[in-house]
């Protein structure tokens, strides 16, 4: 006898069944879109921001910050004594980035700006290439070099820090760590242990003193002897204080002890001449200049006036030049955080560079800065 045995067909006791969801009109898919569409306009934002601008000839300065970088960095007195045409772009708020560029033109500095088309205002020397623009001062001559504004952007690295870069022969990209300029060039040349509060404090080494003398390196023609402190005998610091008129004191420390031979040729560098009369054939006194030479009898270390009526006080350690009365001042200046400082400038200082080269900014709007290097790269920092 056999058994049937009957299964509720509508049961699913053991038939079950699932749907594996389609691809098209998931979230999936949407996302995905999504994720290509944003790519697609970024590359061609990039691709339109990419379009080269030549730059004006003699451009030495490029600067990438954001209008709102600038405002949190800068106070307002300095912001306002910036050029008309960087002002009108740093006066908004907005975290895009544009260039700022300096150019030397005909001993003149001149300002220019390069960023998005939205943001460079109109003028009479604007230009564009795609979504790029440049606007700049009147009178400026363009050369082949160009930039573009993508590859500025580029300088700012991954932490999208305000960065420049100065040209002067040689690029150097800087990029702001919040306290510090710091530059991508290396720097073994050993610094100096101290900066003085001069208007001018600056050290050498035996290896940098060339080097820092080259003019493209002097910051300014009336900040320095330029052309003496290449014919003196080894120098390790090289010191100035200023005043309205200019000059005021001026020190030169010798690396090594002048011999008597190497103190006459200083006093020469600095127009000290010795006088002799002599009488004529026919009775008339003639005076004769010379300068001083060294003699046994007679040493040439000491005081004197030279025929700038400076007066000079020279020992075989050191030079220091006075065009005024009163006492020197030379305290240590604070270091702002390099190693090494191998330059001070005072902000009396860099306002005369500043107004040699066009800019007239008071030193009230400046800071002293420090140069030197951090972890063997050149880096400015500011007092």
């Amino acid at each position: 006898m056999s058994t049937e045995i009957i299964l509720n067909r509508e049961s699913q006791i053991i038939l079950a069944e699932g749907r594996r969801p389609a691809f098209f009109g998931s979230w999936l898919m949407w996302s995905l879109l999504a994720l290509i569409l944003t790519g697609t306009l970024a590359f061609l934002l990039w691709l339109a921001l990419s379009r080269p601008l030549p730059l004006p000839r003699g451009t030495f300065f490029l600067g990438v910050i954001s209008s709102e970088a600038a405002q949190q960095i800068f106070p307002p007195n300095v912001l306002n004594a910036l050029p008309d045409t960087w002002k009108r772009t740093l006066s908004i708020k907005s975290t895009w980035p544009l260039v700022y560029g300096l150019a030397n033109e005909d001993g003149q500095m001149r300002a220019f700006i390069i960023g998005p088309r939205w943001l460079v205002p109109d003028g009479e020397t604007r230009q564009t290439a795609g979504l790029s623009a440049y606007l700049g001062e009147t009178g400026l001559v363009f050369e082949e070099e160009k930039l573009t504004y993508s590859e500025a952007l580029s300088w700012r690295g991954l932490e999208r820090a305000p960065a420049m870069r100065w040209s002067n022969g040689e690029k150097i990209h800087l990029r702001w760590n919040g306290k510090q300029l710091v530059s991508d060039m290396a720097w073994n040349m050993p610094g100096t242990s101290r900066a003085s509060s001069a208007d001018l404090s600056t050290g050498f080494s035996a290896d940098s003193r060339k080097a820092a003398t080259q003019p493209e390196i002097a910051l300014a023609s009336s900040l320095g002897d330029l052309p003496k402190l290449r014919n003196l005998p080894d120098i390790s610091r090289y010191e100035v204080w200023l005043n309205g008129k200019g000059f005021a004191r001026r020190r030169f420390e010798f690396s090594h002890p002048l011999s008597e031979n190497q103190a006459a040729a200083v006093l020469g560098i600095f127009s000290v001449t010795e006088r002799k009369a002599f009488t004529l054939p026919d009775g008339t006194i003639s005076i004769e200049r010379f300068t001083p030479s060294a003699s046994t009898s007679t040493s040439l270390f000491g005081e004197r006036k030279n025929d700038r009526n400076e007066s000079l006080r020279l020992s075989a350690n050191e030079l220091q030049i006075s065009s005024t009365t009163g006492t020197w001042d030379i305290q240590p200046a604070e270091n702002c955080g390099v190693q090494g400082p191998w330059i001070r400038l005072s902000s009396r200082a860099l306002s005369t560079t500043l107004t040699d080269i066009g800019w007239k900014v008071s030193a009230e709007q400046l800071r002293a800065l420090q140069i030197g290097t951090i972890n063997n790269k050149i880096a400015v920092c500011f007092e």
